[in-house]
């Protein structure tokens, strides 16, 4: 689907959802691109990518998104891909995913006006942040909840790991922007002459760098959780080890004992007692409580 949108005087806003190959074409034609570059337009860019395009910016984004939004509990990210083609008149936005589960909001973004082409881009990707702003947030509120259930002896051990790899799929699409940014920016200096600071440029600068330094916090917090999480679980882990260690001590000598005992022989003491069996049975648990209270002593227990 491909709609326009006016944002000012010499700003015109195309929107391209899921578009077909037709579309496309026919927005190159307006942007005069060559046909050559279709294939690289058409088709998923692995990789984030900003470079000319005869006289027009094109820039490839990669950003986090959930896979299921509906479950408020997900954790499960994947990088959806933005195409942004920034010509001397107009912002073109190539989207293969749900302007709203990006953090896009048309209506609300079309009711400034801009000067430039550029200024747009910087309004919707700071729209963009401030939906992965959300998200960390939400996930630092769980990180919390998470910390004091460990601290309580509920591990939570595979919710930890559904946080880390949410937070490693966040970090790894966000770290590529900065250099794209940047390299938009020069064009748009190159390109225009305009050495003034754009607001909506101010804007997406400050929310990328608040964006990042947040992305540290909840790495490290992450971190240390789990750091801290693999720490109670081996000491729980080294208690009750220690205290099989110590029961097999208790009841060695009585196994001995009772082996001995046990042997098929003509004499043995005690056994022909009438009594052996009371005899032996309050051995056994004589001998058990002196080794208990021996480790009770020493502290091993």
């Amino acid at each position: 689907m491909l709609t326009h949108r006016q944002h000012g005087a010499n700003t015109i806003w195309n929107i391209a959802t899921s578009p077909s190959k037709e579309e496309i074409l026919t927005l190159m034609k307006d942007l005069q691109i060559g046909d050559e570059y279709l294939e690289e337009l058409s088709t998923p860019t692995p990789q984030p990518v900003c470079m000319d395009l005869q006289g027009t910016t094109y820039a490839v984004f990669h950003i986090p998104v959930l896979t299921n939004p509906k479950d408020t509990q997900s954790l499960d990210y994947t990088e959806a891909e933005i195409d942004v083609l920034i010509g001397k008149n107009s912002t073109t936005t190539i989207l293969y995913t749900d302007p709203a589960l990006l953090g896009i909001n048309i209506e609300e973004i079309s009711k400034h006006i801009h000067d430039h082409p550029t200024d747009l881009w910087w309004r919707v990707l700071a729209s963009i942040y401030t939906k992965i702003h959300k998200d960390i947030d939400r996930m630092i509120v769980e990180l919390k909840e998470v910390r004091d259930k460990v601290f309580t002896q509920k591990e939570n051990i595979e919710h930890m790991s559904d946080m880390h790899r949410a937070y490693l799929a966040i970090d790894l699409a966000v770290s590529t922007h900065e250099d794209i940014i940047d390299s938009i920016r020069e064009t748009e200096h190159t390109g225009h002459g305009n050495t003034t600071v754009s607001r909506p440029w101010s804007k997406v600068r400050g929310e990328y760098h608040r964006l990042t330094q947040k992305l540290e916090k909840l790495g490290a917090f992450i971190h240390e959780l789990r750091h801290t999480q693999n720490s109670l679980i081996s000491a729980r882990q080294g208690t009750l080890t220690q205290t099989f260690t110590v029961l097999a001590f208790v009841f060695l000598p009585i196994n001995f004992l009772a082996a001995l005992f046990g042997m098929n022989v003509i004499q043995m003491p005690v056994v022909s007692h009438p009594q052996a069996f009371w005899i032996l049975l309050g051995g056994f648990i004589g001998i058990s409580f002196i080794m208990l209270l021996f480790f009770k002593i020493r502290k091993w227990l």
